[in-house]
């Protein structure tokens, strides 16, 4: 069986979409954590020396090094929100230019997921929250002027639904008000059972998106869009539990 590295078990707990914490323990005694929620990093670190999205570098080297996955763990904090493809991506690119240093790889890694921003800060915005599938729960901030929705690449919110059209609609934010354009999808864009080309929406409204079921709030809330393609999985019916991670790792393809 090919040896599992930490890296290769962070991206399959990321493509799962797991939520939990990696244990990973070097051979000299040094341990560390990294948490994730919905398969984004939101806490990395090693006790007792420093916190932040470089620690995964610095544990990447340990050799040897067992990992650990702990089911539904829970960050002390969560200073940021990191696509583990966005990580990794910056990580293998200051190796290939030849760049080393711990000074750098912070510098490189401080831009990801937000993490320059203030611990704790709040702020109103719009959210979209899945209310139906197995990633019920999961919220999309619109933060921007403009917002696209599709399953296809380049769009700002990527739901891989067969569903959903490649380009489905825009949602414009205009300060605390909200429109939604349909963008020509096949199964259409459903407001409160309406279908809808334009509609101003307000607080509460569901909209629906083929079979995917969203309820917009206007609220304080922290920023949590995830910025990789979310895989939406199981009944469109309503579902309770989040998707797990399955127990075998020569599953992920």
């Amino acid at each position: 069986m090919p040896l599992i590295t930490l890296l290769d078990y962070l991206q399959i707990v990321g493509n799962k979409g797991g939520t939990g914490c990696l244990k990973v323990s070097g051979g000299d005694g040094r341990i560390g954590e990294i948490f994730l929620e919905d398969g984004e990093i939101v806490f990395a670190s090693v006790p007792d020396m420093t916190s932040g999205l470089h620690t995964v570098a610095v544990m990447s080297v340990w050799e040897p090094v067992t990992v650990e996955w702990q089911e539904d763990a829970r960050p002390p904090v969560r200073p940021f929100r990191a696509a583990v493809p966005e990580v990794l991506m910056r990580m293998a690119v200051l190796v290939d230019e030849g760049a080393g240093g711990m000074k750098q790889l912070k510098q490189e890694l401080c831009s990801v997921g937000h993490a320059g921003a203030a611990r704790g800060s709040r702020r109103c915005h719009w959210c979209l929250e899945l209310v139906n599938t197995a990633r019920q729960g999961l919220r999309f901030a619109l933060d921007k002027p403009e917002v696209r929705v599709g399953r296809g690449r380049g769009n700002d919110i990527t739901i891989l639904h067969p569903s959903i059209s490649r380009s489905h609609c825009m949602f414009v934010v205009t300060g605390d008000r909200l429109r939604v354009l349909d963008l020509g999808s096949s199964n259409g864009t459903i407001v409160d059972g309406k279908p809808v080309t334009e509609e101003v929406l307000t607080s509460g409204a569901e909209v629906r998106l083929g079979k995917c079921r969203f309820r917009l709030a206007y609220e304080e809330c922290d920023i949590d869009r995830p910025t990789t393609p979310v895989l939406v999985l199981g009944s469109e019916g309503k579902a309770t539990a989040k998707t797990p991670v399955p127990e075998g790792l020569g599953e992920a393809g």
